[in-house]
């Protein structure tokens, strides 16, 4: 049987070669796929760990709108935050903003609009002043600050004067501090 098999694949050796060619292609393709998929998941995974550490979020109504600038939740009363807070067991609630904004460089390009996702959290000094690296948080809200690798890689700094885009709406914004 095994010199049938060796005289068959003599006979059709560029068949033979051009299977293996494709088996082996095959499997480096699904083996880069599957690869890239985990650092897909990993990559997203770190994104959420670093800003999601909250053991309950209250949202607002979902927005129904065909605006893409205008997505996300409905804000919530401020009151909501209060009346959680007097719960029993409740330790803390704070009520934050959270949702997409895009920040420009000094040429005027969207500085973090190529990252996924282009998000912005409001920094509450009670629970986010481990995240502060350089100088402080926002204190108003023509004050940013901003995520390390976006600081760097579009050489951003604490002092420079900048645009904010939030719901579609821009606004001048100090850099006053570099959160991890």
């Amino acid at each position: 049987m095994w010199q049938v098999t060796m005289r068959g694949s003599r006979a059709q050796l560029g068949r033979f070669f051009l299977t293996a060619l494709a088996v082996m292609l095959g499997i480096a393709f699904l083996s880069g796929t599957l690869a890239f998929r985990d650092v897909l998941g990993e990559t997203f995974d770190n994104l959420t760990e670093g800003t999601i550490t909250d053991n309950l979020t209250v949202r607002g109504e979902e927005l129904n709108t065909s605006d893409a600038t205008q997505v996300g939740n409905a804000p919530s009363d401020i009151t909501v935050a209060d009346e959680i807070h007097d719960i029993e067991g409740v330790s803390g609630a704070y009520p934050s903003f959270a949702g997409n904004a895009i920040v420009f460089d000094a040429e005027g390009q969207p500085a973090n609009f190529a990252q996924a996702p282009a998000l912005a959290f409001g920094w509450m000094e009670a629970i986010d002043t481990g995240t502060v690296t350089d100088c402080r948080g926002h204190a108003s809200q023509n004050e940013i600050a901003l995520e390390e690798s976006t600081s760097e890689r579009f050489n951003l700094w604490v002092g420079d004067e900048t645009v904010l885009l939030i719901n579609g709406n821009p606004m001048d914004v100090e850099v006053v501090g570099i959160v991890s």
